[in-house]
């Protein structure tokens, strides 16, 4: 087994904000080789027919064996790399589209590179393929005949859309295979990692950006700015001329990102998707293909995914229900940050119950307004508090604004609360607001009434408002840590229902 060839050093890699992302943009030579020698395994059955039939003559032409070629991901890039080291400095970058490369390279050239065996080619095996690599493999295959069926509706040049949609997944694809526990983990961790995607996440170990590298990898020195703006990769120098950029490029590009959206549809487990999203990628779909747009990218698609998973059954699910995987994305979602909220295990088995009719009711991508509401109507009650306020923070003016009462009383009782520096002040919901921990007091004078309450921010550390909750009699007299670990279950399940 080979052994992974890792940054020297990742310490602090974690760290920053997505601004700082170009310096995980280098591949070192020792990174880069090891991907190349380990390229995702090849449709042996598919090679052989191939290598078949360039021995018997049976292609009349280039074009007839890329369609061939397009059958396999692995064996497509596997031989546009080799094509694009054959070519010239002064021919690499003339080309936009990469399935003309292939096409202008001729029989010869192109049976010298699909004559090697597909353990020269890449030393993995589909048969080995785990659920992680399977679920790669679909997303590419999604993706790309989404944007292939797109992009031929238009009349954009044959060929552009799929190829260009491959190589924007040829990274994650060598880092699944290549890096096989790095990339579950990442799948795995990746709803409650933040906002920053699959590849910030891979980025972020690895030291460099899949997407990058892997189209690096694969049109080494044939990366034209037509060509970059259709990968998604284009920077525009401050400095430099302003380009003309043609729509059909800008097409391709957008077709690449809704087939990459419509793709984890079919994976709801790991990418969280709300129904806005979806109907978002279905009016996308339908004004470009017409009524039923969806019914007509899935026929395409079974097509491909088929093709493939006669060659590889093993961990390649070929199901496609965009539909209910959009339910199951709510679930999933629900799932996951239940598990991340570590106060709710400590809670009683009454409290915990209703915390996980809260959580199944979240909705991800938007505010989830009936898990809202099952917190404010049920466990909050439950959990010994009366009556209290969500504020939310207004930054222009430095107030924060009584949004939402919870429990007995009128929004009115609630005033805005000034909260202009992190200086310590004599309103206890304005300490809050900067507070590390709640603040608990008891028996205080408060909305011109004696109180006891306990206050925390909400946010999760961004300072965008407090939740504050008075407690009853009893529960004032009770144990100060049960009611302390209440409210800070409901504090982090209020920032779930928020999408903080």
């Amino acid at each position: 087994m080979r052994k992974p060839v890792l940054p020297a050093c990742t310490n602090g890699m974690g760290k920053g904000s997505r601004k700082n992302q170009k310096k995980f943009e280098g591949l070192s030579s020792e990174q880069a080789a090891y991907l190349q020698e380990g390229w995702f395994p090849v449709n042996v059955k598919l090679l052989s027919q191939i290598q078949e039939k360039l021995s018997g003559n049976r292609y009349s032409g280039s074009h007839e064996l890329v369609k061939d070629l397009s059958k396999d991901f692995a064996l497509f890039t596997y031989t546009l790399r080799n094509c694009v080291n054959m070519l010239d400095a002064e021919q690499r970058g003339e080309e936009n589209n990469p399935v003309k490369i292939l096409e202008n390279t001729d029989l010869a050239n192109l049976s010298s590179i699909l004559s090697p065996s597909a353990s020269l080619i890449s030393n993995h095996n589909l048969i080995d393929m785990t659920r992680d690599q399977g679920l790669c493999l679909k997303h590419a295959l999604i993706s790309s005949s989404t944007a292939e069926l797109l992009g031929e509706k238009v009349g954009i040049e044959k060929g552009m859309t799929f190829s260009t949609s491959l190589l924007r997944h040829v990274g994650l694809s060598l880092v699944a295979w290549n890096y096989p526990r790095i990339y579950s983990k990442a799948l795995s961790g990746l709803a409650s990692s933040g906002r920053g995607g699959l590849e910030w996440e891979l980025s972020k170990v690895l030291g460099f950006v899949p997407r990058t590298a892997g189209i690096s990898l694969t049109m080494p020195g044939a990366l034209n700015p037509g060509l970059l703006i259709a990968l998604g990769e284009y920077k525009q120098d401050e400095n430099a001329t302003v380009i003309d950029i043609p729509e059909d490029l800008r097409l391709v590009a957008k077709f690449c990102d809704i087939g990459e959206t419509f793709a984890k549809v079919s994976d709801p487990e790991h990418f969280p998707m709300s129904q806005k999203d979806w109907d978002n990628v279905v009016q996308d779909i339908d004004h470009y293909l017409g009524h039923d747009g969806v019914s007509k990218v899935l026929a395409g698609v079974n097509e491909n995914l088929l093709n493939y998973a006669h060659a590889t059954p093993k961990n390649f699910d070929v199901t496609l229900t965009p539909e209910k995987n959009v339910k199951l994305s709510s679930l999933y979602h629900g799932k996951r940050l239940l598990a991340a909220n570590p106060y709710i295990a400590k809670c009683n088995d009454v409290i915990r119950t209703k915390f996980q009719s809260v959580y199944s009711s979240m909705v991800p991508g938007q505010v989830s307004i009936k898990a809202l509401e099952i917190l404010i109507n049920e466990v909050i009650p439950w959990a010994g508090f009366t009556r209290g306020c969500i504020y939310l923070m207004d930054k222009n003016d430095m107030y924060l604004i009584p949004r939402l009462k919870i429990g007995t009383g009128n929004i009115s009782r609630y005033r805005p609360v000034r909260c202009e520096t992190e200086v310590f002040t004599d309103h206890p919901i304005a300490n809050a607001l900067f507070a590390s921990i709640p603040i608990k007091q008891k028996d205080i004078l408060l909305h011109g009434e004696r109180v006891s309450h306990i206050s925390g921010s909400i946010g999760n550390g961004n300072k965008g408002g407090v939740l504050y909750l008075e407690l009853s009699d009893e529960a004032a007299d009770s144990l100060a840590n049960e009611q302390m670990v209440f409210f800070r279950a409901i504090q982090q399940a209020l920032n779930d229902c928020l999408g903080f």
